[in-house]
C-alpha cells in the first residue's frame, strides 16, 4: 500500500527525490513564510528525518531542479531579505543526506549553480555570474577557476572531458 512518510506544510513544493547511497534526499519548500528543510528517508516513517532546516528569510534557487550526484545533492540557498544584510546560511550547500555531511561550500547572497560535472576527483560547475567553478566537496576546495563566462543553454550541460582537458564554450 501507499503510506505517508511525513507531513509537511500544506501547499509545500517538494523537490524531486534524489537517490544518495541507500537513502533518498529531497527538499520541502513552503509557499508561505515558514522554514524549509533538507530531508532524508530510507522509505520508512521512522527513517524519515530532517537533515537541515533554514528559516523563512531563505529560499532555494529552483527547488525542482536541484543537482544530484551519486554521493549527494547540491542546493543553492538564497537570502530573500538582503536589506538586513546577508545571512551566513546563503550560498551553495552540499549534502550527503546526513547532518555531518551537509556543508556550505560557498557563502554568497545569490549562489546560483548548475551543470555539475565530475572531472577526475572534483566537480566543475557554472557558478555565480556564469563563471567556471570547481569543488572537491569541501569549502576550502571550492573556488572560481576562471572569470570567463561559460556559454550555457540551461537545459544542456556545457562541459566535456577529453583526456585530461575540460572543453566548454565561452
Amino acid at each position: 500500500g501507499t503510506l505517508p512518510l511525513v507531513s509537511v506544510t500544506e501547499g509545500a513544493i517538494m523537490s524531486p527525490p534524489a537517490l544518495v547511497g541507500d537513502a533518498v534526499v529531497f527538499v520541502s519548500y513552503p509557499r508561505r513564510s515558514d522554514v524549509w528543510s533538507i530531508w532524508t528517508t530510507d522509505g520508512t516513517e521512522s527513517g524519515t528525518k530532517i537533515v537541515r532546516s533554514f528559516g523563512a528569510e531563505h529560499g532555494v534557487v529552483n527547488p525542482s531542479d536541484l543537482s544530484a550526484i551519486a554521493s549527494g545533492l547540491f542546493v543553492s540557498v538564497v537570502d530573500l531579505n538582503t536589506s538586513d544584510g546577508i545571512s551566513s546560511d546563503a550560498g551553495l550547500w552540499f549534502t550527503d543526506g546526513t547532518s555531518e555531511g551537509t556543508v556550505q561550500l560557498v557563502a554568497d547572497a545569490f549562489a546560483e549553480a548548475a551543470a555539475f560535472t565530475k572531472i577526475g576527483q572534483s566537480f566543475v560547475f557554472v557558478g555565480q555570474g556564469g563563471h567556471l567553478w570547481r569543488t572537491d566537496l569541501t569549502a576550502a576546495g571550492t573556488q572560481q577557476v576562471s572569470p570567463v563566462e561559460v556559454s550555457r543553454i540551461w537545459s544542456i550541460n556545457p562541459f566535456a572531458e577529453v583526456g585530461n582537458k575540460l572543453l566548454f564554450a565561452a
